[in-house]
């Protein structure tokens, strides 16, 4: 199980230390410090806005796949399937969930470049971890994918784990993007420009088993 809070406990820590340091300091050497104290407060406040996971209502159905993360829509081409990408900005909850029940397969971790990650190449050459979900309806994958601040991805999952879908998994620090690849027999519920929600939004629907 993910606690945003404690993956960004290193974080939170070495600000806090900085922050406490500066304050202490400033008695000495000026109240400009306590300019930069109160700067580093605010990114501190900004850090524990960042990590909150909000509860999610998950859809019933087996033949439902939903989103793996918050975030846009950018775009959902055909190719060796469905390729979706969704790009979650700094503010949007950057908790990751599993898209549809089923059994992880194969988790793959790639290092790579860290382009901005609404950028479709992004997908192909930064900083990712794939993951290969055997489902009732066949084979469904989907990347983390590490963007232009993001330098850390989490993921808790381990191959031949039972997973169901809307369960958190991971995240992925900072602006970032997943990538989602589906079987062309899915129906899909969403189009590019639309704002989704992990584990609630209905990316797609599948009618017969594969």
């Amino acid at each position: 199980m993910i606690h945003p809070i404690r993956e960004m406990r290193g974080v939170l820590i070495v600000s806090g230390v900085i922050c406490l340091s500066i304050t202490i300091l400033s008695f000495f050497w000026g109240s400009v410090l306590l300019l930069v104290s109160a700067f580093i407060l605010g990114w501190i406040a900004f850090v524990l806005y960042f990590a909150r996971n909000p509860e999610r209502s998950i859809p019933t159905g087996e033949n439902l796949v939903v989103a793996p993360a918050d975030g846009r829509v950018m775009s959902i081409i055909q190719e060796d399937g469905i390729r979706i990408h969704i790009f979650l900005s700094l503010f949007d909850v950057h908790v990751n969930r599993i898209p549809i029940q089923g059994v992880v397969k194969k988790v793959q971790y790639q290092s790579g470049k860290y382009l901005p990650a609404f950028l479709s190449k992004a997908g192909n050459i930064n900083e990712r971890n794939t993951i290969h979900i055997k489902s009732k309806y066949g084979s469904v994958q989907f990347s983390q994918i590490a963007g232009l601040i993001a330098r850390r991805i989490v993921c808790k999952l381990t191959e031949e784990q039972s997973v169901d879908k809307g369960e958190i998994f991971g995240m992925i620090k900072f602006g970032s993007g997943i990538e989602l690849i589906l079987p062309a027999s899915i129906q899909i519920k969403i189009k590019e420009g639309d704002r989704v929600r992990a584990g609630e939004s209905i990316i797609g629907e599948f009618v017969d088993e594969v």
